[in-house]
């Protein structure tokens, strides 16, 4: 029933409100969906990449030193050995920061290298 125009006659249209009304639940579910897939594709993106190095140790510890090793860490392993007198961690830190190319204190590796002089001028011959 349409008029000569191609439109519905004013009491056949349906109002803006009852349109709304049908397509609330539309709306609703795919703003649902959208919040569910924004939470659920990266976890699911993670696994994919953590299930295809689960064979390879060196793998794994490389991309836990990626997400954990940062300066703050490097920095307070450093001074940890030093206390405890371990010159060879320290250094053995000092290395790791270097080859992941994190930025340490000059004066800390400073200290870590003396500390490894030290050690070797200290080694009986």
């Amino acid at each position: 029933m349409r008029d000569a125009q191609g439109f519905a006659p004013p009491e056949g249209r349906q109002k803006p409100a009852i349109r709304l009304r049908r397509i609330a639940p539309a709306l609703v579910a795919a703003a649902l969906l959208t919040g569910l897939a924004a939470y659920v594709v990266p976890r699911g993106y993670e696994a994919g990449r953590l299930f295809s190095i689960v064979d390879d140790p060196s793998e794994v510890a490389g991309r836990a030193l990626d997400e954990k090793f940062n300066a703050f860490v490097a920095a307070r392993e450093i001074d940890e050995a030093l206390a405890a007198k371990d010159s060879d961690l320290a250094q053995s830190f000092v290395d790791l920061a270097a080859e992941r190319k994190v930025a340490l204190d000059p004066a800390q590796t400073d200290k870590a290298n003396v500390a490894v002089a030290l050690v070797i001028i200290q080694l009986p011959t």
